[in-house]
């Protein structure tokens, strides 16, 4: 699990900003989870105590940006 956006940089708003999550699963975790995904977003908007964009599968036009700047905080030992 990595954050990454404008909660990294200067431009980070505390009253308006969300925050951005990239989390990496292992291969055919998200197969038939359906609805539950939505839930983890909910459980780390709940952490966070603010809007969360969780990315699992971000499009290759911004994956690349998502790898430069990210910052882990979680990985499965």
């Amino acid at each position: 699990m990595s954050l990454f956006g404008s909660l990294l940089r200067a431009d980070f708003d505390a009253e308006t900003s969300d925050v951005d999550v990239y989390v990496g699963f292992n291969p055919g975790a998200l197969r038939n989870v359906g609805r539950d995904y939505f839930g983890y977003q909910d459980e780390l908007a709940a952490s966070f105590g603010r809007k969360v964009d969780l990315f699992a599968k971000p499009n290759k036009y911004i994956l690349p940006g998502i790898l430069r700047e990210m910052v882990t905080i979680y990985e499965q030992p």
